[in-house]
Order: C-alpha cells, then structure tokens, then sequence
C-alpha cells in the first residue's frame, strides 16, 4: 500500500485542504479590513485602539462589514464538511476519478462562492453554492458505494 504522502489522491485532496485554509483566512483578514475601513469595530477596545476615545461600537453592523462576515460564515459551515469527507474518500480507496471531480469542483465552487458572495452576484453565488453541496453529496455516495463493495 501506498503511503498517503506518495497516493496522488490525496496530495489533490491536501493541494485543495490549502487552497480553502487560504480563503479562510482570506476572508477572516478581510473582515478585519473592512471593520477598519469603515469604523465599524465590534469591540470597544478596537475602536479605542483605532483612535476613537470612547470606544464606540456602532449599534447596527455596517452593511459592507456584514456582507464579508455571512460569506466567512459561509464558507466556515461548508468546508469543514469537505476536510472530513475529502479525508474519509482517499482512506477508503474511492474512485480516483471522482476523488478528482469532487476535490477540484468543490474548491473551485468555494473559491467563486466566496467572490460572488463578497461581490454580490447572482445568480451565481446560489449556483457556486449548490454544486459545492454537489460534489459532497457526490463524495458522500461514492463513500458509500467504495465501503458497501468491500
């Protein structure tokens, strides 16, 4: 048996875990980006720090501000599920082809949800957003197929 270090599979599966820890963070950076930009720090001790003396916090999220932090949301509901899926598909030997097809459109359709989420395009932030579901339904099956066949 191959290791995991050496199996093609799931160095396409670690390439893609990267790729979406970036977005991650990606988007955890923004947030804080846009909080500066427009003064909209959700503490006191940051609006302080940013040279407001009294600390204010805005009472209602800055619309800007609230878009970065439902597209963050987002991402941190759906891409926990492809690390453990992705995980449980290379160590039960499925279909490498499907490993392919899945891990790439997974996080090519995270990676554009996240842009036309923060963009606000639609209807292509919905459709990003349904085939990711998609391919890990699709991981979810082949799983399902690879351990019933063995």
């Amino acid at each position: 048996m191959l290791s995991l270090a050496q199996d093609p599979l799931f160095k396409l599966y670690a390439g893609c875990c990267i790729a979406l820890c970036v977005l991650l963070s990606f988007l955890s950076g923004y947030t804080g980006a846009m909080r500066n930009r427009h003064k909209a720090f959700g503490n006191p001790e940051d609006a302080r720090a940013s040279g407001d003396p009294e600390g204010k916090v805005p009472e209602r999220v800055h619309p800007e501000v609230s878009r970065v932090l439902r597209a963050h949301a987002n991402a941190l509901e759906n891409v926990p599920m492809f690390f453990t899926l992705g995980l449980i598909y290379v160590l039960a030997g499925a279909s490498p082809t499907g490993g392919w097809v899945c891990f790439t459109g997974f996080t090519a359709a995270r990676l554009l949800h996240a842009l036309f989420h923060l963009k606000a395009v639609q209807p292509f932030r919905s459709i990003t957003y349904g085939l990711g579901g998609l391919f890990l339904l699709g991981m979810m099956v082949m799983i399902g197929i690879r351990l019933a066949s063995s």
